[in-house]
């Protein structure tokens, strides 16, 4: 649009993508509260994120990361919170690659070729994001190890029951 000198085209496009932000970010909070609940089910975050509200919804897992999600976005700059969730979402994207590599061939819907080069686009374009963004993202990632570790150090000794 810039090219033919349209900036109306150039606004609407920006206006595009702008909103197409926001519809992925909102759909990344969302999934990733659902991830929180079955942490919290599983021992691996506060069991209170597991608990249910009416209608069956995990709004206790919502409402801490929208909490986490405010956050955020009060004290990092906008590219830097898009960057590091797009490092988040293709790591997750790679592990569901490497699980899709490991099923038995019976159970495969599509051909292992396929979760090879997903893995690799998936790491290819983690990569290539800003060396300071995947640091943080590398950062975040090395801390909830940790702190699984820890958890699950502490459930062991018996210091918390798995149910």
């Amino acid at each position: 649009m810039a090219v033919v000198g349209s900036g109306v085209g150039m606004t609407i496009i920006a206006a595009g993508a702008l909103l197409t932000t926001f519809n992925e970010g909102l759909s990344d909070l969302l999934g990733v509260s659902r991830v929180a609940f079955a942490m919290g089910r599983e021992s691996d975050l506060p069991r209170e994120l597991a608990r249910l509200g009416v209608g069956q919804n995990p709004w206790r897992s919502v409402l801490f990361v929208g909490a986490i999600s405010i956050l955020v976005a009060a004290f990092a700059p906008f590219y830097v919170a898009v960057a590091v969730s797009s490092f988040g979402t293709l790591l997750y994207y790679s592990v569901a690659n490497l699980s899709a590599l490991r099923l038995p061939q019976p159970q495969r819907m599509f051909p292992r070729w396929l979760a090879v080069a997903g893995l690799i686009g998936c790491i290819g374009l983690a990569l290539a994001l800003a060396p300071q963004e995947v640091g943080i993202g590398l950062a975040i990632l090395l801390a909830g190890i940790a702190f699984r570790s820890l958890r699950l150090g502490a459930i062991r000794r018996g210091g918390e029951e798995r149910e």
